[in-house]
């Protein structure tokens, strides 16, 4: 619902020839509307006294129509603000209309936003440039840029063609026009992390997310590349939920690429790193693929994991998981699931020792090889070695599963072996446990 309270103002000036060959009309002075108010059925106002004011033109011959929207200024009283330009040309405005386009739009958000999240961003300015041209079926953007900024001059995010973009519309294909380089940016500037803290019940959270820039590059929409130039990074994060601590003074940075080629999504994460300080807590990389043919779905993975797993057991949410107060892992893996599964993981620890009643648990060697059949069976087989102050113990685990005869119960048959064993030592490790575990 409008509001009638309005002010008008219009001066506009036609020019023609008197065949009609040519006609112009152009505003005078700016055209301005004043006092609207817009409500909706609640009568809940959306709009409030806005007023908006524009400058248009329009040139018109049969071979080519120009519009364009001079001076566009819309203003509220709240501050929030829009204003601009925008342009068309159109070739053959009859049968055939070839139509370029271009606009240039800067906004000033100081309410408008806020209905819409859970937290104030501060006043946000926007800045949209586009360019481009529509011809039947092709729409083609030769230019497309979108800056948002947070407290004048902080990036909070921004969107950026690197070349141009080519769309078949009624093919429904999009791709950029040269397979040379990466088709768009897209940077993320600095976010506090305490933003999030309305999503998450009875969260608190400090530190920050630093940013990311990511390129992406569209060959065709079956083939569509995302790839990180720059990691995507949390600094100095603490965090706790009711009251109760979860991470702190933790730093993570990720970089990571995608790529989808027809219904098969390739991946790689190379590098996930988490710190406190200058201290490393763990490292990940991995690479894989996944199948989203909804007949036929599968996914694979392979990388490998370094932790030292005393200092990371010191954060808050892993504390009680185990009494372990030193310790290197390392660990790597092979995964491939479909309609089968298929795994294999070798976990090498070194230089274990309890937190709790201090004691040397020495180094642990494990290979776990895992299959899961269709039908429910499958075997594990995990050869184990522990040595301890120069001694070794090792421990063979056979064993293979499925259901019964009554195709409901889960049986399982196994067998350890073992041709140097070392009670103490493996009993030793039953210290590991958590207090009360």
């Amino acid at each position: 619902m409008c509001s009638s309270d309005l002010t008008l103002s219009v001066r506009l000036a036609i020019e023609g020839e008197p065949d009609g060959s040519r006609v112009k009309l152009r505003s005078i002075a700016p055209l301005t509307l004043a006092g609207i108010t817009v409500s909706d059925a609640r009568n809940q106002k959306l709009l409030d006294r806005v007023t908006l004011s524009v400058a248009p033109s329009v040139d018109y011959t049969p071979a080519r129509l120009s519009a364009r929207l001079a001076d566009l200024s819309l203003a509220m009283t709240t501050g929030d603000s829009l204003s601009g330009e925008i342009a068309a040309d159109v070739a053959n405005p009859g049968a055939k209309p070839s139509t370029e386009f271009r606009a240039r739009l800067q906004a000033k958000l100081v309410t408008l936003a806020k209905p819409f999240l859970a937290f104030d961003p501060g006043v946000l300015a926007i800045n949209l440039e586009s360019e481009g041209r529509h011809e039947g079926d092709v729409l083609r953007v030769a230019k497309a840029r979108a800056f948002v900024n947070r407290d004048a001059d902080k990036l909070l995010a921004s969107v950026e063609l690197l070349q141009a973009l080519r769309a078949d519309l009624k093919a429904g294909q999009v791709a950029a026009e040269s397979n040379a380089g990466p088709t768009a940016r897209v940077r993320a500037g600095a976010i506090p992390l305490n933003w999030a803290e309305p999503y998450v019940a009875g969260a608190k959270l400090a530190g920050e997310f630093s940013g990311a820039i990511l390129e992406l590059t569209v060959r065709s929409k079956e083939d569509v590349a995302l790839r990180t130039t720059e990691p995507v990074a949390l600094r100095g994060v603490n965090a706790s939920v009711d009251g109760k601590p979860l991470v702190e003074g933790t730093d993570v940075s990720a970089g990571f690429s995608a790529h989808l080629r027809g219904q098969k999504l390739g991946y790689e994460l190379s590098t996930l790193e988490v710190r406190q300080g200058a201290a490393a807590l763990a490292s990940l990389n991995a690479a894989g693929e996944v199948s989203l043919d909804a007949k036929a779905p599968a996914a694979s993975a392979k990388g490998k994991l370094e932790a030292d797993a005393g200092a990371l057991l010191r954060q808050p949410a892993l504390a009680g998981l185990a009494n372990l107060a030193r310790g290197r892992v390392a660990a790597t893996f092979d995964v491939t699931a479909g309609k089968a599964v298929s795994a294999k993981a070798t976990v090498n620890a070194r230089g274990l020792a309890t937190r709790t009643e201090p004691r040397e648990l020495g180094d642990i060697e494990a290979t776990v090889t895992a299959q899961l059949k269709e039908d429910g069976s499958g075997s594990v087989s995990a050869p184990v070695t522990v040595t301890n102050a120069g001694r070794k113990s090792d421990l063979q685990v056979d064993g293979s599963f499925g259901k019964g005869a009554d195709k409901k119960t889960l049986t399982f048959n196994g067998r350890l072996t073992s041709a140097n064993l070392v009670v103490d030592d493996l009993q030793a490790l039953a210290a590991l446990a958590p207090a009360g575990g």
